[in-house]
């Protein structure tokens, strides 16, 4: 039952996302409406602490909730760090991903890094489907004290949606990666088949109105 169950879904998300080369004849043999619902269900559902070095200590064993982890720890000195190894499940049953981390804490100073990297270049990071992830994130900081530092980080998870470009016997266009809340511009490829010329996309299945242009703004 549950394989059955993924083979209609991927036909609903296909026929979902899937934007067509507008003014061919070839239509789709899918008739009916979805009923099935992709199931979301994203969460962190442990940290452990992995290492310090130069000093660096936990104060207190860190906690978490599904999307938040609050860590109290100490940086004495200015090449001091402590790790922390995060797992995270996706339960659900469409991929998801850790779109953005949000930090509070008492320290002004205090860098993140994750799996040794800068959160602008790691993120987003996908998870998929009935996975688990685990994350490094290490703390640095440029204002060392003996202090307790205080941190509350917050995951920001989101749906992630595949475009794929349906040119109808056309020469092939890469699928795109879409984050939920997120625009993004569609491919600027312009697909070509022998006795055609391409004028525009559209999201209907036997649609032959252009909606959508190369590198238009696709919500």
């Amino acid at each position: 039952m549950y394989k059955k169950r993924l083979i209609i879904l991927s036909i609903v998300l296909v026929v979902l996302t899937t934007i067509a080369y507008s003014g061919l004849s070839t239509s789709l043999a899918i008739t009916g409406e979805a009923t099935i619902r992709a199931v979301s269900d994203i969460r962190v559902t442990d940290v452990t602490l992995e290492g310090a070095t130069n000093n660096g200590t936990e104060q207190y064993k860190s906690k978490h909730t599904k999307n938040t982890v609050t860590n109290g720890i100490k940086l004495p000195n200015a090449n001091s760090t402590i790790s922390y190894t995060i797992e995270i499940t996706n339960k659900g049953d469409i991929d998801e991903a850790l779109y953005n981390l949000t930090t509070v804490s008492n320290n002004n100073g205090l860098h993140i890094l994750i799996d040794g990297e800068e959160i602008n270049s790691k993120l987003p990071l996908i998870i998929p489907y009935r996975t688990t992830k685990e994350i490094t994130i290490t703390y640095t900081t440029s204002t060392p004290s003996n202090d307790v530092i205080n941190i509350v980080n917050t995951f920001d998870f989101r749906h992630v949606y595949y475009i794929t470009y349906n040119t109808k016997g056309g020469s092939n266009i890469a699928t795109q990666i879409k984050y939920e809340n997120v625009n993004i511009n569609l491919t600027q490829e312009r697909p070509t088949k022998t006795g055609y010329v391409f004028t525009g996309w559209t999201d209907e299945q036997n649609g032959t109105t252009v909606k959508y242009s190369p590198n238009d703004l696709y919500t």
